[in-house]
């Protein structure tokens, strides 16, 4: 539901936001499942980072791979990082889980279908949040890199 307001209100409505405490929230919306896991998660984006953005729609984001990163991880560490590089921005979420095989990432970043897969405790996956998270990524200009 939240995906499909935030399509048919492609607008641009951003607004300058801490991204420390944006990454708290996502963080905190996971934090049971991130507990029940038993994963330590850490937030390292500096606390005076400012940035201005679609605030929802980067919740939408973050929140999906915050989630992912716990479904394919247990008892590990999950690490959400802020960066700059050439006048770009890269908001990172690394996990030590078992990660991906290069098929299904191939089927993600190429829009080649969904998949099926569990996660370390048998949650179901199926592709379709990183899918979901490439198309908007895709519609304001920016990308998603799955290593």
């Amino acid at each position: 539901m939240e995906w499909g307001k935030i399509q048919l209100q492609f607008t641009e409505r951003k607004q300058v936001v801490k991204l420390r405490e944006l990454v708290n929230e996502c963080i905190e919306q996971n934090e049971l499942n991130i507990l029940l896991k038993q994963n330590k998660i850490v937030n390292e984006v500096e606390p005076d980072i400012l940035i201005n953005i679609d605030k929802e729609a980067v919740q939408f984001v973050l929140r999906n791979l915050i989630s992912n990163a716990n479904k394919f991880t247990d008892k590990g560490l999950i690490r959400v990082s802020f960066f700059t590089d050439n006048d770009k921005c890269f908001l990172k979420v690394k996990d030590t889980g078992v990660g991906l095989e290069m098929d299904k990432i191939s089927q993600i970043l190429q829009d080649t279908g969904m998949f099926h897969t569990s996660g370390t405790r048998n949650e179901k996956g199926n592709g379709l949040g990183l899918s979901l998270i490439k198309s908007y990524l895709n519609k304001t200009g920016n990308q998603i890199e799955i290593k």
